[in-house]
């Protein structure tokens, strides 16, 4: 009744005959493993080998590659630039301009509408090494992230989940809190591409293990690299990753084509950068 040269695969259709208590025999015939049934059963059989096949058709799952819609680097080495730039115009104090007060986290100050410094605060650094970690790591993330969901939407996804991250930082934190750093943006991008890749893999078809993976390594490097010293923001560590874990779902649940337009990423990335020179205008005037 059924013929193949796979003994595993005969065997696999001798258990669904089994389960529903049809008799069988399996014969071996020139190489092939022969699923022998009575007359009278055949077409019982055919019908149950039938409603197997139509149930498990494309099992194993096979997950594909995620799709590349960029190189990424040329918005990496934009953030670098950027970061590097804003360090040393804020430490040779340009145009007269303290860029710290002006520009970091002040939760009384944003608490009474000076929300621009939830952006302007990501682009300040206490000092070198804090500026070098922040810039690798996130060039690193963002890298990742543009290839992915293309640069101009990758790098608005970090500069609002880290906005969002600061903004949510102070709401939780005392009034007095004030902070300065580039970390919540970069703990958003590695939300954005935690959330992002557990999207792509969701289908229940897969094991649980394998589709929580993302999950459980996104809160493994949020935990290893989102805690120091005292001087480290936990929190606001968190809160970036929490809002970039929102965009991550949310840009998984695009259109393709969104992905797609280079017209589209152009102009969203243009909003990003216009946003971020809004943000220092508003501050420093």
């Amino acid at each position: 009744m059924y013929e193949t040269r796979s003994a595993r695969v005969c065997r696999e259709r001798a258990l669904v005959l089994h389960a529903v208590g049809i008799p069988y025999e399996i014969l071996e015939l020139d190489g092939m493993r022969v699923l022998a049934v009575g007359y009278h059963v055949a077409d019982e059989a055919r019908e149950q080998l039938s409603l197997y096949e139509k149930e498990n058709r494309g099992w194993p799952p096979v997950l594909s590659e995620m799709p590349r819609v960029s190189n990424g680097v040329i918005g990496a080495m934009c953030f670098a630039t950027m970061l590097l730039i804003l360090h040393w115009m804020t430490n040779a104090e340009a145009f007269g301009l303290d860029w710290y007060v002006e520009g970091r986290v002040d939760g009384r100050l944003m608490r009474q509408g000076e929300w621009w410094r939830a952006i302007t605060a990501l682009m300040l650094h206490a000092d070198a090494p804090h500026l070098a970690g922040n810039m690798v790591i996130g060039a690193v993330f963002g890298l990742f992230l543009g290839q992915l969901v293309g640069q101009g939407l990758g790098w608005s996804l970090i500069l609002a989940g880290g906005a969002l991250g600061n903004i949510a930082n102070v709401l939780l934190q005392h009034p007095s809190h004030r902070a300065v750093g580039a970390s919540t943006a970069v703990f958003a991008a590695l939300g954005t591409l935690t959330a992002y890749t557990w999207m792509h893999r969701r289908d229940a078809r897969f094991h649980a293990a394998f589709r929580i993976a993302p999950l459980i390594s996104g809160a493994v490097l949020l935990a290893y690299l989102g805690t120091g010293d005292v001087r480290t923001d936990i929190v606001a560590h968190l809160t970036g990753f929490g809002c970039g874990m929102a965009g991550g779902i949310i840009v998984a649940r695009l259109p393709a084509s969104w992905r797609r337009s280079g017209r589209r990423q152009l102009t969203i990335g243009l909003a990003a950068v216009l946003a971020c020179a809004a943000a220092w205008l508003l501050a420093l005037t």
